[in-house]
């Protein structure tokens, strides 16, 4: 009898399994139609048509919602509308048969779901350029198969995140996004010669290309135009690396496991393992105890929602520019701000310069950061009623509209980062840590520039800041 128990308990447990099994192979393939209504009420709530992004002239097909999680996050893949065929490419020197180009392309929608708090979190754009024309349906968010060819993740606002270039299904080169003045300093590099520092990266041109008719009457002129263009570094790599979108709310990074990934200073983040003083001036940033340290700390480490990256940003070396304030990825979800924001500095300063060099230049880029972050969360009569008088200069540059404001600039910003310095370094010049502060907000002395350039150079003699290791 207990036999025959133990084996109708054992016929019951594999029917159990064998159900279960098959559930979960259908929730990764069809959600339910609760949750697709759930997807498509965020989607439009949260979507904005934009000449300035093409993909958001796309439009997802509800049919098509495939789903898998993917560690502690549901990942929904939907198939886009494309009648203007848009499609990402490569950059070549000759130009292709569009028409048979465009069958080895193809573009997704990806939204980003919490498994437990069942929250949507963010969404991006996938898009696959096949070396050949083949079947897309295998092809899945960090489940490829045999796929080679190029993967690129774009924002939902529209901005390139980063990409991936596979070979048989696995990951050979890294692809990070940069800009146009970044592209063409690498390309006279090349051109010169002098490209030594990573033998192993390259540049390369991003070609965005729709099919476009113009109709006059019954006449109608239909041809490929040319869309703009995004520009990458690729580095190849050589241990496996993680295929995600940076558009994170926790951060940015191309992926874990390869050099370069966001590494998480409470929530302000850090690129700079390749600058281990400047790393380290990161992680102080948190002790700092001055007015400005605490407006940074409060902006940026309040949550997981809002965040700042500080990167190194190699189209600056050699230049006279310290740091520039990057892209910024923004969107909202149940009236709650997501929003991350980076900063590069270039990586002269960050090899030569003192430590109170680098960590006022870190700050002062900090603060075009902390105003985007408040043009981004306040309405604009608000953001002119706190900041009146102060205005951005492409990202970099602070200033006084007028004189009966200098005294708001110069407080908030100047003798914050001369505070800054102090509380970093009580020993340090007060008279030089002013000088230091004004840089790149006013114009300088000739005794305050030449301050200026001794901290920026420990390779030459007069800086009598910390000189990194």
């Amino acid at each position: 009898m207990k036999n025959h128990l133990f084996k109708a308990s054992i016929i019951l447990l594999l029917l159990v399994v064998g159900w279960g099994c098959k559930k979960e192979n259908q929730s990764e393939r069809s959600p339910d139609q609760l949750r697709i209504n759930k997807l498509e009420l965020w989607y439009k709530a949260n979507h904005v048509v934009s000449e300035q992004n093409l993909f958001s002239q796309l439009q997802p097909n509800w049919e098509t919602v495939y789903v898998k999680q993917v560690g502690n996050q549901n990942v929904y893949e939907l198939e886009l509308e494309n009648p203007q065929k848009l499609m990402v490419r490569n950059s070549s020197k000759e130009l292709p048969n569009f028409d048979k180009e465009s069958k080895k392309h193809i573009i997704k929608l990806l939204i980003f779901e919490d498994v437990k708090s069942d929250k949507i979190q963010y969404a991006s754009y996938m898009t696959a350029e096949n070396v050949a024309e083949s079947d897309f349906a295998k092809l899945h968010y960090k489940n490829v198969g045999d796929f080679t060819g190029t993967i690129y993740y774009y924002h939902f606002g529209g901005g390139l995140s980063n990409g991936w270039i596979y070979h048989n299904g696995k990951i050979k080169n890294k692809l990070t996004a940069t800009t146009e003045v970044q592209y063409q300093y690498q390309q006279k590099q090349y051109a010169d010669g002098k490209q030594t520092d990573n033998v192993d990266c390259y540049s390369l041109m991003v070609e965005h290309y729709m099919y476009v008719c113009v109709y006059v009457g019954s006449y109608s002129d239909c041809r490929w135009q040319s869309m703009g263009y995004s520009y990458v570094e690729g580095c190849v790599i050589s241990e496996e690396t993680e295929d995600v979108p940076s558009d994170v709310p926790g951060g940015y990074g191309g992926g874990g496991g390869g050099t370069g990934s966001a590494t998480p200073i409470t929530d302000i983040k850090h690129k700079l393992d390749s600058f281990p003083c400047a790393k380290n001036l990161i992680t102080q940033m948190n002790n700092l105890n001055s007015d400005l340290s605490n407006l940074i700390k409060n902006a940026f480490n309040k949550n997981d929602r809002i965040n700042l990256t500080i990167e190194p940003n190699y189209s600056l070396q050699g230049t006279s520019t310290d740091g520039v304030l990057g892209q910024n990825s923004k969107f909202t979800y149940n009236n709650q701000l997501y929003f991350n924001i980076s900063v590069g500095i270039n990586p002269d300063i960050l090899k030569n310069a003192t430590k109170e060099y680098i960590l006022v230049t870190i700050y002062h880029e900090a603060i075009h950061a902390y105003l985007a972050l408040k043009k981004a969360e306040l309405s604009e009569t608000e953001f002119n009623n706190q900041f009146a008088g102060l205005y951005v200069n492409g990202g970099r540059l602070i200033g006084v509209q007028d004189p009966q404001h200098w005294s708001m600039g110069y407080t908030n910003f100047v003798n914050g980062l001369k505070n800054i310095i102090l509380a970093y370094n009580p020993s340090f010049n007060a008279d030089r840590a002013h000088a230091l502060a004004l840089g790149g907000i006013v114009s300088l002395t000739p005794e305050q520039a030449a301050i200026n350039q001794q901290e920026k150079n420990t390779t030459i003699l007069g800086y009598t800041g910390t000189k990194c290791p």
